[in-house]
């Protein structure tokens, strides 16, 4: 599998250039995948995205990988190091060269369209799926 590193330009086209990676793919294509259950807080996550520096430290890349990962039809989190481990050896994470990247990418992966397919509906909305049933 290549890698894509990132080198500049901004994030949404830092995801198109890395739609292989599979948490790319999930952010990029949400209806593709189950929709979340809610927590006990009723909050619902898909990634729980991290940025982290590598086997190497500051010296080496960096990379973004998701905590929350897709287990069969169920989303779960991971603690941070197992997280990272399973992103490496799986290839789910966006290398980059320097960490402050890969902050920016946790910070604005969420594209308009995933963040439109997973927003709750409006109270009129419900109201007009309510009255269809």
């Amino acid at each position: 599998m290549a890698e894509k590193k990132r080198k500049g330009g901004n994030v949404e086209n830092v995801l198109k250039a890395n739609a292989s990676v599979p948490w790319v793919d999930r952010v990029l294509n949400p209806q593709k995948y189950p929709k979340p259950t809610p927590d006990a807080r009723g909050e619902v996550a898909t990634h729980r995205m991290a940025a982290e520096y590598g086997p190497d430290g500051p010296n080496g890349p960096a990379y973004v990988f998701p905590t929350v990962v897709l287990q069969g039809s169920k989303y779960v989190e991971l603690p941070l190091n197992e997280a990272m481990s399973r992103a490496l050896r799986t290839g789910d994470y966006i290398k980059t060269d320097k960490i402050e990247d890969a902050i920016e990418i946790t910070r604005k992966y969420k594209t308009k369209e995933f963040n439109n397919y997973y927003r709750p509906p409006s109270a009129g909305q419900r109201a007009l799926t309510d009255a269809g049933r």
